[in-house]
């Protein structure tokens, strides 16, 4: 970790930008109207969506029954394997 700590500070030096810290006014600046930003924590008690648009700011969903076991399942089973 160390190493990639040291490899993002030396090309900050020649580009301030990458790898800033963003708030949420600046996420906002880059949507248009039409588009959100989503992003999902998930864990085996259940999960939670956040979606950040213009038009709504920031608005979070409780997702209860989604659980990091029905995640693995979507992406690493085969249709019809339980």
């Amino acid at each position: 970790m160390e190493e990639l700590d040291t490899a993002i500070k030396i090309v900050q030096r020649s580009n301030p930008k990458f790898q800033k810290e963003l708030d949420v006014s600046d996420i906002l600046s880059m949507l248009d109207s039409e588009t959100a930003l989503l992003t999902f924590c998930i864990t085996d008690k259940g999960s939670i969506g956040f979606v950040v648009s213009r038009p709504s700011g920031i608005q979070s969903v409780d997702i209860p029954c989604f659980k990091k076991e029905g995640l693995n399942n979507l992406l690493f089973k085969p249709d019809g394997q339980k």
